[in-house]
């Protein structure tokens, strides 16, 4: 019995929350929707997308009208039917909180009491309720590009090293200086050839 009315509620908060960023049980508690942004975590490599986290507020007691509106859109009650019917559903939580310590509110999250008496609200991680996913995206991991060994990068320094002495290097020619000096050449030669006396036969 109390499991259906807690199923029953639970319904309802989803839906509302698919829409609105704040959902109040009447007496109970408040979820809300809490925006987080982009974030990265470098030890597991894990890019996570904008979105958002569902979390309780034990102290927004007051009737915000939300649940029984959508109890009247749903079964066609009048707002007396509608507050009646929240009403036995909030007791059927209290009972079976009572009863098993804790309940769990489909796609949502599960609460339970404390030492304190205190209610602790813990998310559905794994849920499927897109309300979560206002972008439609997913958390996803991109692993870092391999890295080169200290072998492979000695490797890689040494081929460099390698084609760089097998270099050809070519030296600038400055023909007028190679011409300078064939000419001076030419010009010892012929001195040399002029000042020899020729033998008289």
């Amino acid at each position: 019995m109390y499991l259906c009315l807690v199923l029953r509620i639970s319904t309802h908060i989803e839906q509302l929350l698919s829409t609105n960023d704040c959902v109040i049980i009447p007496e109970f508690g408040g979820f809300v929707l809490h925006s987080s942004p982009a974030a990265y975590e470098s030890d597991k490599h894990r890019f996570s997308p904008p979105h958002k986290e569902i979390v309780f507020n034990p102290t927004l007691i007051h009737q915000d009208g939300l649940l029984p509106e959508s109890y009247i859109r749903m079964y066609n009650m009048t707002f007396s039917q509608a507050q009646s019917a929240l009403e036995k559903d909030i007791k059927a939580l209290y009972n079976q909180i009572d009863k098993e310590g804790d309940i769990y509110l489909d796609k949502i999250g599960s609460l339970k009491k404390d030492d304190t008496g205190k209610l602790v609200f813990e998310p559905d991680t794994d849920s499927s309720f897109l309300g979560l996913k206002p972008f439609g995206l997913f958390p996803f991991h991109l692993p870092p590009v391999a890295q080169h060994t200290r072998k492979e990068k000695q490797e890689v320094a040494e081929t460099q090293e390698t084609k760089k002495s097998q270099r050809v290097v070519y030296m600038p020619v400055n023909r007028a200086l190679i011409r300078a000096i064939g000419v001076s050449v030419a010009a010892a030669c012929l001195i040399l050839f002029v000042s020899i006396p020729l033998k008289r036969g």
